[in-house]
């Protein structure tokens, strides 16, 4: 089976973009880059790589497949129980260090909420190896991933904690790599934010593979927001930034939300599509 073979049956069973998805399935198999396929249309046998276009066909996501996505430059390790990065999401680590330039470096505290796989911690963290960065999750599974992703990328001053939110923080005041006085320079989070009654309506790549609790963001879709900006004041150093990543139609009401929460200032960024995607947050 060859190149077009595999994007043949990918499109007759209406994955989008079915010629990139096969590409990556071969470079998977062969070790090689896309363009070494190309040069060479190399021919797989078909018992090696018909188990992975029908678990494709299966809408298992290609990234589950393949194992790992890129972000920021950083190869990040994916599979059952870690949501998937996603390019937006690269935005929002471009605006944190961008922001975190004008700031001291060696007194740079950075906290990750809602961390998954560890990518936005770990694009922060390399960019500023002399940062202390704490990643909290509540989920053991996506911590396993994030540990791992740290080794591979080698990189080293990120904490991973299990719990919720602010919890592991708030219980105990021990956490190595932090000083608490002065507090967070940045608080960031990519939280759950679908509405509940969304879920069902979601791509089946989503909806049947990854995890429900990464996506959940309560009945509307703001659970996750209100207690974040609601706990975020205690934590967050006098001139220090909260960071978010938000759903579409979300903009107001986060800002309501800020303004409750006695934060005055909230700039709302643009992804790619030129959808409303980021929240900046200051006192």
């Amino acid at each position: 089976m060859k190149l077009k073979d595999v994007a043949a049956l990918l499109n007759s069973s209406g994955i989008d973009e079915p010629q990139k998805e096969a590409e990556a399935l071969l470079s998977l198999l062969l070790k090689v880059d896309r363009t070494a396929i190309y040069l060479n249309d190399p021919y797989i046998a078909d018992e090696v790589i018909l188990p992975l276009i029908r678990s494709r066909q299966r809408r298992q996501p290609l990234a589950y497949i393949v194992g790992e996505v890129e972000f920021y430059g950083l190869r990040i390790t994916v599979g059952t129980g870690v949501l998937i990065p996603r390019p937006e999401t690269e935005l929002l680590v471009v605006e944190a260090i961008r922001a975190l330039s004008a700031r001291p470096q060696p007194t740079l505290r950075v906290l990750d909420l809602c961390t998954g796989s560890g990518c936005i911690a770990l694009s922060i963290a390399r960019a500023y190896p002399h940062s202390h960065v704490i990643a909290i999750d509540a989920s053991e599974a996506a911590l396993d991933y994030a540990r791992v992703n740290s080794t591979i990328n080698n990189i080293h001053n990120v904490e991973f904690l299990q719990g919720d939110l602010f919890a592991p923080i708030r219980d105990r005041l021990t956490v190595p790599l932090l000083t608490f006085t002065g507090g967070f320079s940045l608080i960031i989070s990519n939280p759950p934010y679908i509405k509940s009654p969304d879920i069902d309506g979601l791509q089946p790549e989503i909806r049947l593979y990854e995890p429900p609790e990464a996506l959940d963001g309560g009945t509307d879709g703001l659970t996750f927001y209100r207690r974040i900006l609601a706990a975020a004041g205690d934590y967050l150093s006098t001139d220090g930034l909260i960071m978010l990543e938000i759903g579409d139609d979300q903009a107001t009401d986060i800002t309501d939300i800020a303004s409750a929460t006695n934060f005055k200032s909230v700039i709302i960024k643009k992804d790619y599509a030129q959808r409303e995607r980021f929240a900046i947050i200051q006192r």
